[in-house]
């Protein structure tokens, strides 16, 4: 599993790539940082990343990218869909594990204790995709997919 303070050097990059600095400074040797279908690949490649802690492969990208940009699915269908899939499941994460990772997958954030705390005994009344759910409608989880292009409910 990921370190509680580790970052993967993808998501690093990602971040430079995508930041009004490194735009700018494409735009001054007239190139272009970064495409909108590079920004999708690079939000499905953070799940990847964050939510199953392992490298995204091909053709998972190309098939959730297809979604995207069909309209099929939504940054929210595509989050719920990595924290409930039988991969993830199978990681068998502890209730504190399970909410480190949400909060760095869909809130581009370490959790601060209250809020940690706060879902944890969100917990022991309710499951972790009502969790998930929460966080996808968060302000953070819409703000995190605009940055990447991602559409929306």
């Amino acid at each position: 599993m990921i370190d509680d303070k580790k970052i993967p050097r993808d998501i690093i990059f990602y971040k430079f790539i995508m930041s009004d600095e490194f735009k700018n400074l494409a735009a001054q040797y007239n190139i272009k940082a970064y495409s909108k279908d590079d920004a999708l690949r690079a939000f499905l490649h953070r799940m990847y990343l964050l939510v199953l802690d392992r490298n995204a492969d091909l053709e998972g990208v190309n098939f959730w990218a297809g979604k995207l940009k069909s309209g099929e699915k939504t940054a929210q269908d595509i989050a719920v869909g990595f924290f409930g899939s039988k991969e993830f499941i199978d990681r068998n994460l502890s209730d504190s594990d399970f909410v480190n990772i949400a909060y760095r997958a869909l809130m581009d954030r370490e959790a601060d204790s209250e809020g940690k705390n706060y879902w944890l005994n969100f917990l022991k009344s309710h499951n972790r995709l009502d969790v998930v759910k929460q966080f996808v409608s968060s302000k953070e989880f819409q703000s995190l997919s605009h940055e990447y292009g991602v559409a929306n409910k």
